[in-house]
């Protein structure tokens, strides 16, 4: 059987240490990349300024992913450790600062979800939501309260089943 898109109930490479996967950022990349290049006009008197538009492109590209490699997650037995990069513009645009590291307990984590794409699938990982009872989280949900995400994980089946398994007795799970 072919590994694409096969999700086992094994533990994923470097449990409990995790760090999202960015080969389907690279590829989500040049597909972008292809199709703006489809509606380009070439010729030899702008080839030279496409090749420069490629470099920044590809620049841009291989900045997001080594910021998105970046962020680690270690799961442990009573705690989750998140640890993120500062984002580059928060303090210049006067943004709430993120903490870099935020380590939150089982207790605090109210319900759990996962979101895999067609392209995560294809690369064996997806996205689990902690949704968490205290503020805090980085992302906001539409009927209040907060959110942490594990962005890119590889089996993230895996993951959501061992975090369940850990969840305190008034999740809503």
């Amino acid at each position: 059987m072919s590994t694409v898109g096969y999700t086992s109930e094994q533990a994923p490479a470097g449990f409990p240490n995790l760090r999202p996967v960015v080969s389907k950022t690279f590829l989500k990349g040049i597909i972008g990349l292809a199709a703006f290049s489809v509606l380009m006009q070439l010729s030899l008197a702008n080839l030279v300024n496409y090749l420069i538009f490629l470099a920044l492109s590809l620049g841009v590209l291989g900045g997001y992913m080594w910021y998105k490699r970046s962020s680690s997650y270690e799961v442990g037995d009573d705690f989750l450790v998140v640890k993120r990069p500062m984002r580059f513009l928060e303090p210049i645009f006067g943004r709430r600062a993120r903490q870099p590291e935020m380590t939150l307990s089982y207790d605090d984590i109210v319900d759990i979800a996962v979101s895999q794409g067609f392209l995560a699938r294809r690369f064996g990982c997806g996205s689990v939501y902690l949704i968490l009872k205290h503020g805090g989280g980085s992302l906001r949900l539409m009927g209040g309260g907060t959110a942490e995400r594990l962005q890119d994980v590889k089996n993230p089946n895996f993951v959501y089943k061992y975090m369940l398994d850990r969840l305190g007795p008034f999740s809503q799970s």
